[in-house]
């Protein structure tokens, strides 16, 4: 027992020792606090760039609670999560209102918008995680999701520029940046930002942002040190953040008092950007988690992912903060360690709860150039990512319109950007989706037949005229751009003069997905096509829904059941008559291939028959074209014995002895199983000049199926003792049915191999 025990003991992974979580923690913290407080500085754009300890505080406050809810409700415990480069998209919101509001009621409407935006962001994300909604978001076309992002990188470029200059980034102030004074206040940061950039790019390592981070502030006090610049000089003049050192972080104010101030009318346009918002927040969550999953090699559960975001952003938003998601970075460290476990996200939370508490005293030292340098970073870093490392990943339309977003998204707006993306995504689905072909097969009707077993005679026809009928199988989903593809495949073969012309086509809907109303048009181009070149249109599998979109493009049918197989010169209608539309002559549905098939070969027997003035022979004349010439055909005859049978008579019935086997004279039968459910299943249908019932015959087994006569039927019955006889009294007589029976299995075989063929090529 001690032996066993002891192996139980050593089989089980070791939790991690708390002063390596604590260490991965403190690391995984430093990156979350650092890259929060230089996203903050977005928050608050222009002329509120005073207020942005309210903006680091609110920050701060936001990936403590992600930080610190995510990794318990999340598929893997290491998960690190805090506000991220969306936060861009927050500061728009600043933009949007100082042009609609009245000073006093600027910041108050904002944080209005912050908090309600998060909360519906949150409360968006527990829905798709909850009703298992996740995989929506993989629909979102990858290209138009490369030009989100890479806008928004270069919105928090943009917001670098800016905080470090207190410029905004444009053409008109491009003068302006290359001044000297200007110069050096970005120049530093941009260096330090595209340094950092390299470094995480080729010589990857979490320590690389804290060192780098430390070694700038170092370098920039130094040198103002040796310029004999105070603090108040520096704060002044931008070099560093300053003005709420009384007011610390956060809220200055009671919020809650400040509410009557909120100008609803601005709050209501912050809508589109809330969206917005909610969108680029999936898309972040989507991709990295996708990314962390490869990385440390563990599934990761999508819809749970958007519960523990969602989880974390509500709360987040009833404390007035932002959203956000997973960090790639300090996730991967936690699998890198060893230490998967929540520990490191308290950690993490704590790292920035202790900026939180003590940063008024802490962060009017902190140089703009370094969280521009932050900045530049983040937003450099998107860039490459989506407009230069996807270059060869894309094609060259879908990497067209990553640059088209990305460049309305500069130089129009990101609203406009998000618009643009829409439209192009929408066109370059609808484009690449027409150019799958929807053609799954095509066969004509001498290698594809219905499951009608016919004479030796009518086979032959059917061989010889069976390239007349175009059978066309349909795969995927129709619409507009994928359905004339169809129309120009069948102009083609209706002008191609080397081959028979069409007088059936036969589209199978089987594989068909759905149909848009837009493809109706093209149906009604097929229509036009029957109509002007004579042939019959079947459609097969088509659904009721599927084909009220062609009735209202006023496509109606005319449906017309499989005329029977012994009376070519008859022809039973059903349904609407012809006048009921334009096409309704041309035009005919099917409950499936094998019935749409039957009634494209029973209506060109019937063509060819009067053409050739056919009539159905007796069984003796029959035989006498497939026996021996030497045998004598009439002493066949005397071992059968002849019976007629109604429409609904069975003449072998599912379950019973085989002892005998049947020769349709004229008529036709069908042979049909039971299921369990009691349901009649169609096998085949067999008319004049064939045989049924002997596979069980021959093999001596119960009958596997039924046979029902489904038209007034002569058929000759062969007994098990006839045939004894037969074979004693009349050898060679037994011996040319033997072989009528060979050559009749033989070329069902044939059949079946041929239409294999056919499907495999």
């Amino acid at each position: 027992m001690t032996t066993v025990g002891a192996t139980a003991a050593l089989s089980k992974p070791a939790p991690p020792r708390l002063g390596r979580v604590v260490g991965v923690g403190f690391v995984a913290g430093l990156w979350l606090m650092l890259n929060t407080l230089a996203f903050a500085a977005l928050i608050f754009p222009g002329a509120l760039a005073d207020r942005v300890n309210i903006g680091m505080g609110l920050a701060l406050f936001s990936s403590m609670v992600l930080a610190a809810v995510v990794p318990f409700l999340s598929s893997y415990a290491g998960m690190v999560a805090g506000v991220s480069a969306p936060v861009a998209i927050v500061g728009l919101m600043g933009i949007e209102i100082m042009g609609r509001s009245p000073p006093e009621a600027v910041v108050p409407t904002l944080l209005t918008a912050f908090a309600a935006s998060t909360l519906l962001t949150g409360l968006f994300f527990m829905a798709l995680g909850y009703f298992r909604w996740g995989r929506v978001a993989r629909y979102i076309p990858f290209p138009v999701m490369g030009g989100f992002i890479g806008g928004i990188g270069w919105l928090v470029i943009q917001g670098a520029f800016a905080t470090m200059t207190g410029l905004k980034l444009t053409v008109h102030n491009l003068p302006l940046y290359l001044e000297p004074a200007i110069a050096l206040k970005w120049a530093p940061g941009l260096v330090l930002g595209l340094i950092l950039t390299y470094l995480h790019r080729h010589r990857f390592n979490l320590f690389n942002l804290p060192v780098v981070v430390a070694v700038g502030i170092f370098l920039f006090w130094i040198v103002a040190e040796l310029a004999g610049a105070s603090i108040d000089v520096l704060h002044a003049q931008g070099w560093v953040f300053g003005g709420f050192r009384s007011e610390g972080l956060g809220l200055p104010f009671d919020y809650v008092a400040e509410l009557g101030r909120v100008d609803w009318r601005a709050f209501a346009a912050l809508v589109p950007l809330a969206g917005s918002l909610m969108a680029v927040n999936l898309i972040g969550t989507l991709l990295t988690s996708n990314a962390i999953e490869l990385s440390i090699q563990k599934d990761i559960n999508l819809n749970r992912e958007l519960r523990a975001t969602g989880v974390a952003t509500v709360l987040s938003g009833l404390g007035g903060g932002l959203a956000g998601f997973h960090y790639m970075g300090p996730s991967r460290l936690t699998q890198r360690f060893k230490v998967g476990t929540q520990g490191v996200g308290i950690v993490a939370a704590l790292v920035c709860l202790a900026v939180l508490l003590t940063g008024d005293k802490l962060l009017p030292y902190l140089p703009t150039m370094v969280v521009g340098m932050l900045l530049v970073f983040a937003g450099t870093d998107q860039i490459l990512n989506w407009l230069v490392a996807s270059y060869g990943k894309m094609t060259r339309s879908e990497y067209l319109v990553v640059l088209l977003v990305f460049a309305v998204v500069v130089l129009v707006g990101f609203m406009e950007g998000i618009a643009i993306g829409v439209v192009a995504g929408v066109i370059l689905f609808a484009v690449n989706y027409s150019r799958v072909s929807i053609v799954y097969s095509e066969m004509t009707g001498v290698e594809q037949r219905s499951n009608v077993d016919r004479s030796e005679a009518l086979r032959q026809i059917l061989r010889e005229e069976g390239s007349r009928l175009f059978i066309i199988e349909l795969q995927g989903f129709l619409f507009f751009g994928t359905a004339y593809r169809l129309v120009y495949r069948l102009r083609d073969r209706v002008n191609d003069r080397t081959r028979p012309p069409l007088r059936y086509v036969v589209l199978d809907f089987r594989r068909v997905n759905g149909i848009d109303s837009s493809a109706a048009v093209s149906f009604t181009k097929l229509c036009q096509y029957a109509q002007s070149y004579g042939f019959q249109l079947c459609l097969a599998h088509l659904s009721n829904d599927q084909f009220a979109l062609l009735e209202r493009e006023g496509i109606a049918e005319e449906r017309r059941v499989a005329l029977p197989v012994s009376h070519p010169d008859q022809e039973r209608r059903s349904g609407r008559p012809d006048t009921a539309s334009p096409f309704g002559a041309r035009i005919r549905r099917f409950t499936d291939i094998d019935h749409a098939l039957e009634w494209c070969e029973n209506h060109l027997l019937v063509t060819v028959n009067q053409l050739r003035g056919g009539a159905v022979d007796p069984l003796e004349a029959q035989l006498r074209r497939t026996f021996p010439e030497s045998v004598d055909v009439a002493k066949f005859m005397g071992y059968v014995v002849a019976e007629t049978y109604k429409v609904g008579d069975v003449l072998i019935r599912q379950g019973h002895e085989s002892r005998d086997l049947y020769f349709i004279e004229s008529g036709e039968v069908t042979v049909e199983i039971t299921t369990n459910g009691g349901h009649n299943l169609r096998l085949r249908v067999m008319g004049a000049g064939t045989c049924v019932g002997e596979v069980a015959f021959y093999l001596g087994r119960l009958r596997s199926a039924s046979v029902v006569a489904t038209a007034p039927t002569t058929a000759y019955r062969l007994t098990a003792d006839a045939l004894d006889r037969m074979q004693i009294d009349d050898p060679g007589v037994a011996a040319a049915f033997h072989e009528f029976m060979a050559r009749q299995l033989a070329e069902r075989l044939s059949d079946t191999d041929r239409l294999l063929e056919v499907y495999a090529h």
